[in-house]
């Protein structure tokens, strides 16, 4: 995993263990949807959403080093597949926390559509802060 990635993710978690949240992922998978994509048939990123309460899903993605081969095809799928399962789902709200200094996701993140609703202070377990980006109807 990327180390930003890493840093934002774990952030948010009461552990640092990279096969414990693999586990996770595919839990919240299993109530979303996720695709990950591959580069050369290695896995580099996945992208994916799961329900917080009704109406409500939260967003993520990740990648490893090679990110940069997966980033094109995991927007894609974002702004076609997701949206619309989650639309589906008479969903009217996406989220995604992402930290401060995670300057290439909040990019990303814009460029999919996301709009930053703010600064959540303190948010991480380190005390560091978060943006809080989304998607409504």
């Amino acid at each position: 995993m990327r180390q930003s990635d890493r840093d934002e993710i774990f952030g948010l978690q009461w552990h640092d263990n990279p096969l414990l949240l693999a586990s996770e992922v595919v839990q919240a998978a299993s109530f979303g949807h996720a695709a990950i994509s591959q580069h050369k048939g290695i896995p580099t990123g996945i992208i994916g959403c799961s329900p917080i309460r009704p109406g409500v899903w939260t967003i993520f993605a990740f990648g490893t080093d090679d990110w940069r081969h997966s980033v094109l095809e995991l927007g894609r799928y974002g702004r076609n597949v997701i949206r619309e399962f989650i639309k589906d789902r008479n969903g009217h709200r996406a989220e995604c926390a992402s930290r401060f200094d995670h300057v290439e996701a909040h990019r990303w993140l814009r460029l999919l559509g996301a709009e930053c609703d703010g600064v959540l202070p303190g948010y991480g377990k380190d005390g560091a802060d978060y943006l809080m980006f989304s998607w409504s109807k």
